[in-house]
């Protein structure tokens, strides 16, 4: 059963209505005091898989912000923002300080349940794959930093990637010489459907390869898969 953490800034009866239906045997939803300090919060959300945010009114823009600010630099679980009102106030501002998904007030909860699901269920497959192989020897020219979101470069250069780079390259990392899909890995950072959207994966592959590569038109780490996706080769 999936831990998720819920925050919300003011009780709301339709906010019983998305736990009521979330809450469906297979997650443990808890509310969690907005006010946590940074120490308090990251050993907190060490026991989450996600958090779910509710916008109930204009005035919850700015402190839904500063939380997800706080999260990013403790946490790299889920990030959902859920919105209950009439209409969307800062889902290109929450997106872009690393929100994984922004649900309008439109969204049908049958909709916003699939896509919570999958993305649980995806992590909680590459979890396995990452805990059996966790008595292998690592590489030690090429580690990923969970808490700096980095990663460490012939065992002296740290590298720090955005939220996005990271999640991508963490994903690849998870199963070196596996090529992923465009399709996987947007629906693994996106949480929804490509669609004709490739280009997003490849402009982040493009500064990923910028920042670890020595020649990036020739990549050592992140191989292109022809007519496939991208695979790290470590």
């Amino acid at each position: 059963m999936s831990k998720l953490a819920v925050l919300t800034f003011k009780d709301n009866e339709k906010i019983d209505k998305y736990i009521k239906k979330l809450n469906d045997n297979k997650h443990n939803f808890i509310f969690l005091d907005n006010n946590l300090d940074n120490t308090v919060m990251e050993q907190t959300l060490q026991k989450f898989q996600g958090v779910i945010f509710f916008e109930n009114e204009l005035s919850d823009l700015n402190k839904i912000c500063e939380s997800i600010l706080k999260m990013k630099k403790v946490s790299t679980c889920y990030i959902w923002v859920i919105s209950t009102t009439p209409k969307e106030i800062g889902k290109m501002v929450y997106l872009q300080l690393g929100a994984d998904a922004v649900f309008e007030n439109e969204t049908s909860l049958d909709e916003i349940e699939l896509i919570i699901n999958n993305a649980l269920s995806r992590n909680a497959a590459v979890q396995g794959v990452s805990d059996n192989l966790e008595n292998t020897p690592k590489n030690a020219d090429f580690q990923m930093f969970h808490g700096n979101l980095s990663v460490l470069l012939g065992g002296d250069k740290e590298v720090p990637l955005t939220r996005l780079e990271f999640k991508i390259l963490d994903l690849l990392y998870k199963k070196p010489k596996v090529a992923f899909t465009y399709q996987e890995i947007y629906q693994e950072i996106y949480q929804e459907d490509m669609g004709d959207k490739h280009y997003r994966i490849a402009n982040i592959i493009f500064h990923l390869r910028k920042k670890i590569e020595v020649e990036s038109e020739r990549p050592k780490y992140i191989k292109t898969v022809r007519s496939k996706g991208y695979m790290l080769d470590v």
